[in-house]
């Protein structure tokens, strides 16, 4: 288990510092383009593991569920630099932290996992710091973390995001059970890369958008990093589905929380750290109850 918790760590912390080089570098980079180089870039840093793997034969359920997973994160990728190019790094990016709600719902009926009490009293403790973010600066009223977080021009695309990462993180796992993490990882970024690049050139092609104008002297360090830091995740996650339940893995990785808030107020100045800290802290609560209970 161990493995697993060290995993499901760098894989936050891994999509923590992702956010923060799409926030800093990708403002007035088109979408749809960022989301299509990065993956390309992660596809070619996978791709030399296909050197140390034997082949296997798949079944029909792991292509399938490669196939979801993979327009799911393809989505979500274009998603992410939207939301992050609208908001505050320190309110968009800890919304993922609602996303264990959602794998706490799929997982009974697509994996047949159950998490036991102190684990399930983890996730909450960690759901409740993601909602107690915004609760002082709203104002008053139960519900009035939830507006807000609705009026905030970046938050839809992010509160979408935690959809499809809560089915997506489910599937992915029932598809690593099937294999290898390696062979996985394999499958998902080529799938991811084919399908952000059919987006990409519908792109260009409806809206006359022209790749020449993309600086590549200046953009292309920082989409490298980013396709680095994407490839890293994927295998970060998949090595921790093979040890823990999909919930755990989900509900741990989004410690990441305190890297965005610390990111937020050193290099962009948010405002309301210490709030978001605190919150964050009960956050960090919730998952030492899920590794020591």
């Amino acid at each position: 288990m161990t493995i697993g918790v060290l995993a499901a760590f760098f894989n936050g912390f891994f999509s923590s510092v992702r956010s923060g080089f799409i926030k800093h570098h990708l403002v007035n980079t088109d979408s749809i383009i960022a989301a299509w180089i990065s993956s390309v870039i992660a596809l070619l840093i996978t791709l030399p593991l296909l050197l140390i793997i034997e082949p296997l034969v798949m079944p029909t359920q792991f292509w399938t569920d490669v196939i979801v997973v993979s327009m799911m994160n393809a989505l979500t990728a274009v998603f992410t630099v939207k939301a992050l190019k609208k908001g505050d790094l320190s309110i968009i990016d800890p919304l993922r932290s609602l996303v264990p709600v959602f794998v706490l719902l799929c997982g009974p009926f697509i994996l047949n996992e159950y998490p036991d009490m102190f684990g399930l009293l983890g996730v909450l403790s960690i759901i409740a710091g993601s909602y107690l973010l915004e609760l002082r600066k709203t104002g008053l009223g139960i519900l009035s973390p939830v507006k807000a977080l609705w009026r905030h021009p970046g938050a839809p695309y992010m509160i979408v995001n935690t959809l499809l990462w809560g089915v997506s993180s489910t599937v992915s796992k029932r598809a690593i059970i099937g294999t290898s993490t390696t062979h996985y990882i394999i499958a998902l970024s080529s799938f991811m890369a084919l399908f952000l690049t059919i987006a990409a050139l519908f792109r260009i092609r409806t809206t006359h958008l022209k790749v020449a104008h993309f600086s590549f002297s200046k953009q292309i360090a920082p989409l490298f990093i980013i396709g680095f830091l994407g490839a890293a995740i994927h295998y970060c996650q998949a090595i921790a589905m093979t040890y823990m339940l999909a919930v755990y893995v989900i509900a741990i990785k989004r410690l990441d929380l305190i890297f965005s808030i610390i990111i937020g107020k050193i290099f962009f100045r948010e405002s309301s750290f210490g709030f978001r800290f605190a919150a964050g802290v009960l956050m960090i609560t919730g998952t030492f109850i899920i590794l020591f209970f």
